[in-house]
């Protein structure tokens, strides 16, 4: 019969204690959670909320807030080459192409960055 205490691995569904230290390695390595001392002198973890603030999930999958924006601008390139191109090219038209590029290289960019963990 498994304890009570919140200590107990089984009471999260792990096999043993090396799992649970396994995966606590796997988030501080990720930057999702970071240590933090107790009164007690123990050791807790607390959750890094601006990861969790920045990301969108759906369903069982967590993407960065980002990816949609780049994923916006793209399509805003794409239906500006495409759709909206004009018979004879503006300075106009080619404001709005030179903004989306630069919105889509700022967005494609912190995209990635949120992805590797180097937002934090």
């Amino acid at each position: 019969m498994a304890r009570s205490d919140s200590r107990n691995p089984e009471r999260v569904g792990l096999s043993s204690s090396s799992v649970a230290d396994y995966h606590v390695q796997k988030l501080l390595s990720a930057k999702l959670i970071r240590e933090e001392g107790t009164q007690d002198g123990a050791v807790g973890y607390a959750a890094e909320e601006a990861v969790f603030e920045a990301m969108i999930r759906i369903r069982r999958t967590v993407i960065p807030l980002w990816t949609t924006a780049t994923a916006f601008f793209a399509a805003s390139i794409v239906v500006l080459i495409t759709i909206l191109r004009p018979a004879v090219v503006s300075s106009s038209y080619l404001f709005s192409l030179v903004i989306a590029v630069a919105a889509l290289s700022i967005s494609a960019y912190e995209t990635l960055r949120s992805l590797r963990g180097d937002g934090i």
